[in-house]
């Protein structure tokens, strides 16, 4: 077990001036290990020019395993404190409700706060300033006892993190070979990702990527600037929060339409782009839902899936198709050494502010590959620099021509949501 790193874990070592703090940590040895090192790193406080930080009564006790938590576990932040700051109870039929709100060491997402007064959802008519929330009745007050439900989404839209670091450490139990994945909307436009907590509890993840929502416009022009947005957010996350073991990532791509908040399927255009654009930043596999959907009209369920047209079973089955042949070429490893891409004609980046065009190459039998996306919904021409590379020419798959290569650089216009796929020959 020499030089095997066990742990990596941020430790909470704030501590008052001119003062020692009492901190206990737990975590877990493997049992044939011989000796372990101890390194004590700090993110704070910052140490300027004459201070000291002293560590005093360092002690190590090995426990039994049935009492030896898991290193991984995740300590829950306090919940908000809610208090109602209004007088209660009150005569003036038309008096306001006030709710004061104290983070208490949680991060709190108030484009996520959902309120219910008396049991329907008023969030609507509560107005926020800074910590609080107001609602003024718009007639008077009923007498008797009124309540008031407040809920926080700034983590999962289903479990606690401790929950499944539980289930993972659970079925790790049973076999510790077995890939453990959790699937969720990871929210990558908030200023933290419902992911970033759960990022050590599971093996992978498969992000829920369904951007497009309304009719029109038609194409979405940001749902492919979403999906890449997405991706780059995991491997932030996993780059940040993780304890630099692997981390793999399936991305859930949207294929259907329904459920309350979606109005029409992607086109093709749409579903080939973000389809490709997951893989070229970073994803290890892919699916797509949904396959059959739920369409019950006495409960006025529409909900539909890739089996709902001959049209949308037809395009759906042709990427996949495609996307399987490519399947060796993308399971190779990613070379360091990736073209250089400069857009001649066009935005520079797309709506989410990443590049307007990326790209991904790979070698394979001897052959190499070149995938890009156009994230941007408008025209744009682009040069790719490839870097010490003979080939003279790259056939376009699925396109019947042939771009020539001068000096190790080709240049190629894309449509909005243009997929090229470039096969260099010598």
């Amino acid at each position: 077990m020499l030089g095997k790193e066990i742990a990596r874990d941020p430790f909470a070592l704030h501590a008052n001036k001119a003062r020692h703090r009492h901190a206990v940590y737990f975590g877990s040895i493997p049992a044939e290990a011989e000796s372990f090192t101890v390194q004590l790193g700090f993110d704070a406080p910052n140490l300027m020019a004459g201070d000291r930080l002293t560590f005093d009564h360092l002690d190590f006790a090995v426990m039994p395993r049935e009492t030896d938590p898991a290193w991984t576990q995740v300590k829950e932040p306090e919940p908000p404190r809610v208090r109602i700051t209004s007088k209660t109870p009150f005569v003036d039929p038309f008096a306001p409700l006030v709710v004061s709100i104290k983070a208490n060491g949680a991060k709190i997402d108030w484009e996520k706060l959902r309120v219910k007064f008396d049991g329907r959802t008023t969030t609507k008519q509560f107005r926020r300033e800074s910590g609080r929330i107001s609602y003024v009745p718009e007639k008077e007050w009923t007498p008797g006892l009124h309540t008031v439900d407040i809920e926080f989404l700034d983590t999962s839209m289903h479990d606690t993190p401790p929950e499944v670091y539980d289930r993972t450490d659970a079925m790790k139990a049973v076999d510790p070979t077995r890939i453990t994945v959790q699937a969720d909307v990871i929210r990558s436009w908030d200023a933290f990702s419902a992911y970033r907590p759960f990022v050590k509890a599971t093996d992978g993840l498969l992000p829920e990527i369904y951007p497009v929502h309304e009719v029109t416009p038609n194409p979405m022009p940001s749902c492919v600037a979403e999906t890449t947005r997405d991706m780059k957010k995991f491997h932030s996350d996993v780059a940040e929060a993780g304890d630099g073991s692997p981390r793999t990532v399936w991305p859930i791509i949207q294929n259907f339409k329904g459920w309350t908040s979606w109005k029409r399927f992607p086109t093709q255009d749409e579903l080939y782009a973000m389809s490709f654009a997951s893989i070229i930043h970073g994803a290890n596999g892919i699916t797509w839902y949904t396959y059959g959907g739920t369409i019950i009209p006495e409960k006025k369920k529409f909900n539909y899936g890739i089996t709902t047209s001959e049209e949308i079973w037809r395009g759906m089955t042709n990427l996949a198709t495609r996307l399987n042949r490519l399947a060796p070429v993308f399971v190779e490893r990613t070379p360091k050494r990736q073209p250089k891409v400069e857009v001649l004609e066009g935005p520079l980046q797309d709506v989410c502010l990443n590049p307007s065009v990326t790209c991904l190459m790979k070698h394979h039998g001897g052959k190499t590959y070149v995938f890009a996306v156009n994230s941007a919904c408008t025209r744009v021409k682009a040069s790719f620099g490839l870097d010490g590379a003979s080939a003279s020419s790259a056939s376009v798959a699925w396109e019947d021509r042939v771009v020539r290569i001068d000096d190790g650089k080709f240049t190629d216009v894309f449509r909005p949501f243009d997929v090229h796929v470039y096969q260099l020959k010598q």
